[in-house]
């Protein structure tokens, strides 16, 4: 037969739950933290918590709507089968869309790409413009402050030539996508590539590793520009065909080379694997 219930008080509960418990014959127990001390504590945690400055922060991290909007444009032009699992192209008809739409969606998906980078990279604390004060077309001085930060520059070519690589990879990998949707798959791409070279991780790593040693980011209309002009050397190198669109690619390198010591194979080689001499030869020293 169980016992009257226990008269307890309210005071009481609440030392039980806050005042450290005492067993007789055991001294210098700790206390256990009530949940205002938890809370405090982590707090204190947060504040002293670094800013995550990895490649994975900085520059994947803003790029995952694009990435995302890529896997989309993959599976509503193709639909889903376990050939995308093993990254093979499958081709399906889709007879319900008209004529117009069908011509439309492409460039209005690419504005939408536009968008996207121009968010993605004033979210990345990008300027839109030169902090110069105006506003240029064309800056053709390679070492100069306003490289970078106007719509074309001296590196504007590099960009044409990347045009050119994804559409030789597009033929290659893409054969079964039309050559609209091709050139909207490749201008995602080199957004991609903006976000993450517009990051706080490959900034550095331009500046340690490179020539390019006051450089501080891309202008937005920069980026924007080198999505132009990447555009535009996908469907230059689409109408050349394969051999001349070569010839023209190592031509454009040798070009660069001459003119500001740099150029796209130079400036991957120097991103990946710096070399001193180069880099000196660069400066001019």
């Amino acid at each position: 037969m169980a016992g009257p219930p226990r008269a307890t008080n309210p005071d009481v509960r609440g030392r039980e739950r806050h005042e450290p418990t005492h067993v007789p014959g055991v001294q210098n127990l700790v206390p256990v933290p009530d949940d205002a001390d938890l809370a405090g504590r982590h707090l204190q945690a947060l504040a002293s918590r670094r800013p995550d400055s990895s490649l994975w922060a900085q520059g994947l991290k803003p790029a995952l709507p694009t990435l995302a909007y890529v896997l989309l444009l993959r599976l509503g032009l193709h639909g889903f089968s376990p050939a995308l699992l093993r990254c093979r192209w499958t081709s399906i008809r889709r007879p319900h869309m008209l004529p117009g739409v069908r011509r439309t969606l492409p460039w209005l998906v690419s504005a939408i790409v536009v968008v996207g980078t121009a968010y993605g990279l004033q979210s990345q604390g990008r300027a839109w413009w030169c902090s110069c004060g105006y506003f240029l077309l064309w800056s053709g001085e390679p070492a100069s402050s306003d490289t970078s930060q106007h719509l074309l520059d001296p590196y504007s070519p590099t960009h044409v030539l990347h045009g050119f690589v994804l559409c030789g990879l597009l033929a290659w990998v893409g054969a079964s996508l039309p050559p609209s949707w091709r050139l909207q798959v490749a201008v995602a791409i080199e957004a991609l590539w903006e976000l993450v070279e517009n990051s706080e991780f490959v900034i550095r790593r331009y500046r340690e590793g490179t020539a390019a040693l006051g450089y501080e980011g891309d202008a937005i209309v920069n980026s924007l520009g080198d999505l132009a002009v990447c555009g535009l050397g996908f469907l230059l190198a689409y109408h050349l065909g394969a051999r001349r669109a070569i010839a023209l690619f190592l031509l454009t390198e040798v070009v660069l080379l001459a003119w500001i010591r740099d150029s796209l194979l130079l400036n991957v080689l120097m991103l990946m694997y710096p070399i001193d001499a180069i880099k000196e030869w660069q400066m001019g020293l």
